[in-house]
């Protein structure tokens, strides 16, 4: 008999658990850091969903279209239905969400307790069986394109990198952005790029200024291939116009 109620108080408790959450993917989500979101575009129509093999590449490739992951689900437990994770894209005006899920394997944790209809004696202990997923979301947005700059998403050199090369003032290219101006300059993953227009490419400050004061002009970029040194035209980017509603915002 005390097991019947151990069991019974334990599905109501899970029942009340499941009743109260707003779901897995509210009550796991975390969002990205806030210099980030301040340089996408909020999404204007209904966020779609796109379930994934593999994270590691579609992330990527999410990526190389000029978008940028502005908040993640994550939690081991339960499957969910990707469908369910509209509604918070939609509250974070998310334009695409990237799910993926991997099965972990089941197991049994106790059972619950069912008696027989009309009768308030004898009953039935069902097991309860619970299948357990790593699951994630991985919501995304536009990037402004004023905040897209060269198009160039770059790591800094490693020391073996550094001997190689001959300096410490480079950057290399894990990718580019598709549509940019690294993209039209021919630029690819594992180029190391050590100047634009003259200045230290691994120095932001620098790289701001010659965006400020080469817009819309093509100049010599300066990088490493493949061990061999080469110039590329790159074109600055100019700044899109912003309307006054734009600006308020």
């Amino acid at each position: 008999m005390k097991r019947s109620i151990s069991c019974i108080t334990l599905a109501l408790a899970l029942a009340c658990a499941t009743t109260a959450s707003a779901g897995p993917f509210e009550d796991f989500f975390q969002a990205s850091p806030p210099e980030i979101l301040v340089g996408v575009e909020p999404a204007k129509s209904l966020p779609r969903i796109q379930v994934t093999n593999d994270i590691n590449a579609d992330y990527r490739l999410m990526e190389e279209n000029g978008y940028i992951e502005i908040g993640r689900s994550e939690w081991r437990g339960r499957y969910e239905d990707p469908k369910k994770s509209i509604k918070k894209a939609k509250k974070i005006k998310a334009e695409v969400v990237l799910f993926t899920y991997q099965y972990l394997g089941s197991e049994s944790g106790g059972s619950m307790y069912t008696p027989h209809p009309g009768s308030m004696r004898g009953g039935l202990a069902v097991p309860i069986t619970f299948h357990n997923y790593d699951v994630g979301a991985f919501y995304f947005s536009k990037i402004r394109p004023e905040k897209i700059g060269f198009g160039i998403v770059h790591r800094f050199m490693t020391p073996q990198e550094v001997q190689q090369i001959g300096t410490n003032k480079a950057a290399v290219v894990e990718f580019v952005r598709r549509g940019s101006a690294a993209f039209d300059a021919d630029l690819l993953p594992g180029d190391v790029v050590l100047s634009i227009a003259g200045q230290d490419f691994s120095n932001k400050e620098k790289m701001d200024q010659v965006k400020t004061d080469y817009v819309g002009q093509t100049v010599p970029m300066e990088l490493v291939r493949d061990g061999k040194r080469m110039t590329l035209p790159i074109t600055v980017p100019k700044a899109p116009m912003v309307t006054l509603n734009e600006k308020t915002k």
